[in-house]
Order: C-alpha cells, then sequence, then structure tokens
C-alpha cells in the first residue's frame, strides 16, 4: 500500500498547486497533544491523522477524550475529531505483511501491543510486554516478511535513579515477542571543574530505519554530546553494540524518516545546553536550555554522510519574559522544539510534527530541496524571526514535584528559566534611517551571565565563506562557527568551537570622525584544514580547533566585556558555500 499514491488521488488540481508551492517549512497544523510516541497515523485511503486529546483542564486530568486531527488533502488543511469510543485502536503504525494497524501503548502501568484491521476499527488482540515508560517507534522489516521491532525504554533503578534504556521487542508472528537489551551508552561525566552532571539518560527514545542493504540503525537519545547508535545486520534479530554518531545532541529525540526514493531524513535538535549548574547530581534536570531549534538533515548514502543541518523551526517562546509559565500546565510542563514524528506527502513534500506543549508543538510541510540550498543571506528586514538571541533571567529551577493538581498550582514552569531578548535592531550609528543588529554585553543584574549573543543557521558546508557587514565597538565582538547550536550567551563556544576569533575595534575606525562599517569574510577549507580572515585588504591565518566531519553550519556572534559595556553593530550575514 502507498500512502503517498492514496493521497494523491484525493488531491484537486488547486490541492496540487498549493502543496507543490510550498518550498521552505511552513506551518499548517496545531495539533492535539505531543508527538513523537506514534501520534502521526496514516490510513488506508490516504488520510492523515495526528492524535492527541480533548478537554484536558490539566496534566493529572485523566477525563478527557482522545481526539485527533485529520487531513484529506495531503497535509494542506486539519479538522478536529473527538473519538468517544474507547474500544478503537486509534493511532497506530501500518504493518504491510499482515495488512494490520499495530500500536504500542502505556495500559494498565504495562506497555501494551494493541493490534486492529484500521486506526477506527476495535482493538481485537492485546499483548502486555512488560513494565517499560514508553515506546517510540515501530519498524515493519521488509527483508524479513513478517518481522516487526518496536523501540521502548525502561527504567532500570539498579542501575540509575532516573535513567531509562534502550529495548527492542523481536516479533515474527504477532504472537510472541523477544526482548532484547541494548548495550548502554555511557553516563554523562564532567570534564570541567564547577560543572554539574546532566540528566543521565541512557539510550531512550530511540528511532529505527531499515536502509538500502538491508541493515537495520536504532538511533537513540544520551545524556552525552552526541546521538548513539547500534546497528543490527540480520533484519533485527541481534543489535550490535552502541557507539557515538558525529551527530550533536543532549537528551532529545532523533527520528528518521525514509523516503520513498531511499534518501534518509534526520530530525532531531541540533544543539549543546548551557554546562550544567554545579549543584545538578544527574538524578533529575535542573534546566534545559538547548531545546529551542529543531534541525533536519538529509542523506544519499544511507546514512554515511549528511548535508543541510538546517532549522526547521526556532522555538516562538524563545525570548519569553514567561517562558516558565506561558501557556498554563492543560496538557504538557516542557516548551520545546523536540519530539518528532513525520511522513513523506505527494509532490515530494515532508510534513514533521514536532515540538512539546500546546504553545509550541506544530505541523509544518517543506520540500527537501531546501535542503540542498548553498548559500544564505540575512539582513534582519524580518527582524529577529532568523535568530536566537535569547539570554536567561535567574528563574526557579528544577524538575516539578507536584502529584497532584493542586500541588501543581505551587510549582510554576518546569525545568526552565524566563527568558528575554539580549540583542536589539537599533538605529544604525550612520544615523541614516537604517537599523542595525546591535550586541552588547547585558545591562540586567537578572540575567544569569553577561553575555549576549545572536546565533545563526546556515547551510552545511565543508569549505565555505561566512561574510558581516559590521561596526565593531567596545571590547569587541567574538565571532564563531560550528557544527551545531550553542546558545548566545554560552562562554564555552570561544574554546570549543572549531573556528572563534575576537574582532576587536581597528585604528582606523577609532580615529575616524564618524563610525563607519566594514565588511569582514571568514573562509574555511575543512578537508584542506585551512581557515583565515579577510579583514579589507588583511588576511590572517586562523588555526581550526576541530574539524567536523560533515561541515560548519552556525555563525554564533557573542558580546565580549563587563555589563553594560559598549557594543557593537551587525548590518548583514551572509554564507556562500565554496566549490
Amino acid at each position: 500500500m502507498d500512502f503517498c499514491e492514496q493521497m494523491q488521488h484525493r488531491l484537486t488540481d488547486e490541492d496540487l498547486r498549493l502543496l507543490g508551492d510550498i518550498y521552505e517549512p511552513t506551518e499548517v497544523l496545531s495539533p492535539d497533544g505531543d508527538p513523537g510516541f506514534g501520534s502521526l497515523t496514516l490510513l488506508p485511503d490516504g488520510r492523515i491523522r495526528v492524535y492527541g486529546h480533548y478537554g484536558k483542564r490539566d496534566v493529572f486530568d485523566d477525563s478527557y477524550h482522545r481526539s485527533y486531527h485529520e487531513s484529506t488533502d495531503g497535509g494542506l488543511s486539519w479538522k478536529r475529531h473527538i473519538v468517544s469510543d474507547p474500544d478503537l485502536l486509534g493511532s497506530s503504525a501500518y504493518l504491510p505483511y499482515y495488512d494490520l494497524y499495530l500500536a504500542a501503548v502505556r495500559e494498565n502501568g504495562q506497555l501494551t501491543v494493541q493490534i486492529a484491521d484500521t486506526p477506527d476499527s476495535p482493538v481485537k488482540k492485546k499483548i502486555p510486554l512488560g513494565d517499560f515508560f514508553e515506546s517510540t517507534a515501530i519498524l515493519a522489516v521488509s527483508s524479513v516478511p513478517g518481522r516487526v521491532l518496536i523501540a521502548a525504554h525502561e527504567h532500570r533503578p539498579d542501575r540509575h535513579p532516573t535513567a531509562f534504556f534502550q529495548v527492542i521487542f523481536v516479533t515474527d508472528d504477532l504472537e510472541n515477542f523477544r526482548l532484547i537489551h541494548i548495550e548502554e551508552a555511557p553516563f554523562d561525566k564532567p570534564t570541567k571543574a564547577g560543572v554539574g552532571i546532566r540528566w543521565q539518560q541512557n539510550c531512550r527514545e530511540g528511532t529505527l530505519i531499515e536502509k538500502g542493504d538491508g541493515t537495520i540503525s536504532l538511533l537513540c537519545r544520551t545524556a552525552t554530546d552526541y546521538i548513539y547508535e547500534s546497528v543490527s545486520t540480520d533484519g533485527g534479530n541481534t543489535f550490535g553494540g552502541v557507539h557515538p554518531t558525529p551527530l550533536h545532541t543532549v537528551g532529545t529525540m532523533p527520528k528518521y524518516l525514509k523516503l520513498r526514493d531511499g534518501r534518509l531524513l534526520l530530525f532531531f535538535c541540533n544543539t549543546r545546553p548551557l554546562p550544567e549548574l554545579p549543584e545538578a547530581d544527574g538524578v533529575w534536570e535542573d534546566v534545559f536550555t538547548n531545546r529551542d531549534a529543531a534541525h533536519v538533515a538529509i542523506s544519499e548514502d544511507d546514512g554515511k554522510t549528511w548535508f543541510g543541518f538546517r532549522e526547521i523551526r526556532l522555538n516562538p517562546l524563545r525570548c519569553a519574559a514567561d517562558f516558565r509559565s506561558a501557556g498554563g500546565i492543560t496538557d504538557c510542563r516542557d516548551k520545546s522544539m523536540h519530539q518528532f514524528e513525520a511522513a513523506e506527502l505527494p509532490a515530494g513534500k515532508v510534513l514533521i510534527v514536532h515540538g512539546q506543549h500546546a504553545v509550541c508543538r506544530r505541523g509544518l510541510i517543506f520540500d527537501p530541496g531546501w535542503l540542498y540550498e548553498t548559500d544564505r543571506t540575512e539582513t534582519f528586514n524580518r527582524g529577529l524571526c532568523n535568530l536566537s538571541t535569547q539570554v536567561y533571567i535567574r528563574s526557579i529551577l528544577g524538575g516539578n514535584e507536584a502529584h497532584n493538581s493542586e500541588e501543581l498550582k505551587k510549582y510554576v514552569g518546569h525545568c526552565a528559566y524566563n527568558r528575554e531578548n539580549g540583542v536589539r535592531l537599533l538605529p544604525s550609528p550612520l544615523e541614516d534611517g537604517t537599523e542595525a543588529l546591535y550586541v552588547a554585553p547585558s545591562v540586567s543584574p537578572f540575567t544569569i551571565s553577561p553575555a549576549t549573543g545572536a546565533v545563526w543557521n546556515f547551510p552545511m558546508a565543508k569549505r565555505g565563506e561566512a561574510t558581516l557587514d559590521l561596526h565593531v565597538g567596545g571590547a569587541g565582538l567574538r565571532v564563531s562557527l560550528l557544527d551545531h547550536w550553542r546558545n548566545p550567551s554560552d562562554e564555552t563556544v570561544a574554546d570549543e568551537a572549531p573556528i572563534s576569533l575576537l574582532l576587536t575595534i581597528d585604528a582606523e575606525n577609532e580615529a575616524a570622525d564618524a563610525p563607519f562599517f566594514k565588511t569582514v569574510r571568514v573562509k574555511f577549507d575543512l578537508d584542506a584544514g585551512t581557515a583565515e580572515l579577510i579583514d579589507r585588504e588583511s588576511v590572517t591565518k586562523l588555526s581550526l580547533s576541530s574539524v567536523p566531519p560533515f561541515g560548519l553550519c552556525y555563525l554564533h556572534l557573542q558580546s565580549v566585556g563587563d555589563r553594560g559595556a559598549e557594543g557593537s553593530y551587525i548590518r548583514s550575514l551572509g554564507f556562500h558555500r565554496g566549490n
């Protein structure tokens, strides 16, 4: 059954035109529930559903109904429906070999397989699998007829009080399920004095894909700096040990999607959090600081290499002063861009549903061709919508210890700082009626750091040139290039970015009667191991502290100096990939 073909049969000529016109990520849906755990469902006749809940008052309310948003036009428009019959299967994955739908859900404290003819049919078989937390992936293995893999994670308090560990269930008949314990990834161990321990998570929230050569890849969320992988070479009968990939992410969910032409997409948060606070002991999270940017990369060689690494979406609340309490506690306490589910659509488009909490989660459609772009420019003519500029306000931190709705009222927010915008668009010092981005140390006594900045994404490249049109003031501007997102205020970027340099005001500008802007370029060739700063006629060789395997995709600008110090103005940013 080809769901894309079934969807396309439903589309009018106008639908096809509207869908074909979508290129960069475009919002089409606000779901009723957080994705990532099997809410996206494709029906036999080409309809698309995203399940959630309706009428929920708070996170402890069990009286709500299931609901779903359904699209009958390839994801262009959606209508909400309420599921009043609790016996219907609902959100589930299609198994072609059996022509059945399967869900792995939490029921009576057990991870339970539920099987039905369609999502709208009554459940006709239930099989309890054990006391596991949740399932995040179901894979029907095409190279082994009848084989189905279910990725789940379990709590092992004997190993760690709050960590979850990846497991795989294997079945060849939908009757008997065999358990595979995936080897553990290492726990987080701080490498610097005065840094606490991250919330320990050991290979959880896995995603599965069957590659063109028949191998099966399992990618997992961990507490380390990178996604970990375990591979099966026998159709999922066994899995080998785990190893780190070059793909950055900390404590967030990755998700695979295989396109019909064999290309792989990977949705993840290509991000690094701030160093943990000294008191963080790894038993629970104190604060999430790397969940505000969602990314997608694409591979044409079964995941050996990846490119793109573009921001699907930035958190609309990323600079919100009321971040902790925004949107209330109706259905979720986290507010983030992570947790993903995706499906291929007609006309070569892709639907991605992601994000936690009603104020953050969205469904978007985009064209994978957008990932093949090589250049990008930013002139701020749309404001700061393409930049991460948040800085953090000292806030109450930690996990929410409430056990019912009354206790919950005492705990505003969850593992999060309130924020503010650390930079501003201000009148240019040229006094020519234009605005420029002003980056200067914070004057607020409430921010956790005086550092502010702006973080800008461009298409991943091994060779290229980043361009800044700017006026440097005060103690200068730190410019760094990275292969992943870092917080604007993260001062560890100076030591850990592959390329990092400090631009300071030059003698000519300092002696001028009026300030002026200049263009500087940072040129790099990772294969040759070279980088240089081109400042008008001056060329300065730069050192590479590391060579990321897939390239660089971020320009990180950061203020230098004490609170209230003078800053720098930037009129535009640009990137051009080299040949």
